[in-house]
């Protein structure tokens, strides 16, 4: 698997972008899918947690058995922030109709 590593906190900048990236292509992807959209709002304000041990950026950093134990964790879990983030948008919007 390729692509660019880096240590995220080398390049404070590019948190910036990298979250609205990211943010956007989660809005499209659930744009395009009215079922992914209803089980992302079927979670209610339940706190969303990417688990990856492999992934501290993106997910927790973690596994999940040492999440369920610790109830806390290292990773910045910029795909959980997305996606609650995401389904407050959505939630809003169901409001509005």
């Amino acid at each position: 698997m390729g692509g660019l590593l880096f240590h995220a906190s080398h390049f404070p900048d590019v948190l910036v972008d990298f979250s609205q990236m990211l943010q956007y292509a989660c809005t499209v992807q659930f744009d395009q899918h009215a079922e992914f959209r209803r089980q992302l709002l079927d979670t209610g304000s339940a706190r969303i947690v990417f688990v990856s041990d492999a992934d501290n950026f993106l997910g927790s950093g973690c596994d999940a058995e040492e999440l369920a134990t610790l109830q806390t964790y290292g990773g910045k879990n910029w795909l959980g922030k997305s996606l609650m983030k995401l389904r407050n948008t959505l939630q809003d919007q169901v409001l509005v109709y």
